[in-house]
């Protein structure tokens, strides 16, 4: 049997809901939204311009996971990301393609609505989200990102 009116109507309503909350995150300060680690973060690549080249920052306001921006260009920015044992990134997704690396050690991913989810990466492999792709990441030893964000994949 199909939805009723009233259901259908509440989805609306819970979705513009979800709709707003997402807008208000994506104007809420970088530092807020990024050591918000409750709820599903957008980070979008506006909030990522804001850092300056060589800064630090520190996600969940813990010492597990630090980030710093290497280079930026009007289409691509990279970042070094550092995490140790028990460091996340809990779940969240951007507006740019992300491209991540592993340098040193392994990485726990897990991808909303992948069969293969989660999964284990080592070094040298590579994890793509799609922009809009929701994704969390987590590492029980040193590992060290290569993070890339691309405006688009050519």
């Amino acid at each position: 049997m199909g939805k009723t009116l009233t259901q259908i109507r509440q989805e609306v309503k819970d979705n513009i809901k979800k709709n707003n909350r997402l807008k208000e995150l994506a104007y809420k300060n970088f530092y807020e939204v990024i050591n918000d680690s409750k709820e599903l973060i957008y980070i979008s690549s506006e909030q990522l311009k804001t850092l300056k080249i060589g800064e630090r920052v520190k996600v969940a306001g813990d010492e597990n996971v630090e980030f710093i921006k290497l280079s930026e260009t009007e289409n691509k920015m990279v970042f070094q990301t550092v995490m140790i044992a028990g460091g996340k990134f809990t779940e969240h997704f951007h507006d740019w393609v992300e491209v991540c690396e592993i340098i040193t050690g392994s990485m726990i991913e897990t991808v909303k609505g992948e069969r293969n989810s989660p999964r284990v990466l080592r070094v040298g492999d590579r994890a793509i989200y799609d922009k809009g792709e929701k994704h969390a990441m987590y590492v029980d030893e040193y590992t060290l990102l290569k993070v890339t964000f691309l405006k688009d994949i050519e």
